[in-house]
């Protein structure tokens, strides 16, 4: 079986299980977002390079880190699907069209359980609970980034803490992301007696991402949604916005500037 036969296989297989779900396909078909509002959850079946078959990835990406150019949906918590014997999965070719299509089918449940176990960040102590435990790539930037941003959310002042470690970080070959880790902690740091305007601040990069993500992979997520600032979840934990911030909304906004280029599309 041809490599483009089997991916035909997988794409019919994946529009017709993920029809009624909450996930929605890029234009490939073969990456399948769901929208939870300050995140996305991600399923993607990626073909490897000189082989006729595909890797299976299931993970989350935080829509809270500033852009200032193309969106690019990094892989925050999750990675490859394993199966029982903690082995990657691949789809492979078998030569049975019938076995492949049964083959995509078990998969594809098997990742879209894998998926669910990440549908309890949509509460934000579950949030707190899963982020606050978690090891992530290059931890000492992006695990501080991550749990600072979630504890300002959530009115812990343990987040300046994680700022104040975001500091310290240096890349050796990476200067770009010594100075992402400077500046954003910097900027964070100054708000430190303000936690309406640093919620303010995250609450404004999640929905200017949110209309990057879909220039980038099409219109997968809810742009008429208002945003995490407004879920009963976030209202709950305290972390209510201040909508007459006065000389803090305006600082907040003069710093926000630092980073954070506005969308002139």
């Amino acid at each position: 079986m041809a490599k483009n036969a089997l991916q035909t296989i997988i794409k019919d297989v994946l529009v017709d299980f993920f029809l009624d779900s909450d996930f929605k396909p890029d234009d490939s078909a073969l990456t399948w977002y769901c929208d939870n509002d300050w995140f996305v959850t991600i399923i993607d079946f990626m073909p490897l390079s000189g082989r006729s078959e595909f890797a299976v990835t299931v993970a989350v990406n935080f829509l809270w880190t500033p852009v200032s150019s193309d969106y690019y949906a990094s892989l925050d918590m999750g990675g490859r699907l394993h199966d029982g014997k903690k082995k990657p999965v691949t789809i492979k070719d078998i030569g049975d069209p019938e076995a492949v299509t049964q083959s995509v089918n078990s998969i594809a449940e098997q990742a879209r359980k894998e998926a669910n176990y990440y549908q309890p960040l949509r509460d934000w102590n579950n949030a707190s609970r899963l982020i606050l435990a978690n090891t992530f790539t290059s931890d000492k930037l992006w695990g501080n980034w991550h749990r600072a941003m979630l504890c300002i959310l959530t009115n812990q002042e343990v987040a300046f803490e994680y700022l104040e470690k975001m500091l310290e970080f240096r890349h050796e070959f990476n200067k770009e992301l010594t100075e992402f880790a400077a500046s954003q902690s910097r900027i964070f740091l100054s708000l430190s007696d303000d936690f309406p305007a640093a919620r303010q601040l995250i609450s404004e990069t999640i929905m200017h991402n949110r209309q990057k993500f879909n220039t980038t992979y099409g219109s997968v997520l809810d742009l008429t949604s208002q945003g995490c600032t407004t879920s009963p979840e976030f209202v709950e934990c305290g972390a209510v916005l201040d909508t007459n911030l006065g000389n803090a909304h305006s600082r907040k906004r003069r710093l926000r500037n630092l980073f954070l280029k506005k969308d002139k599309s």
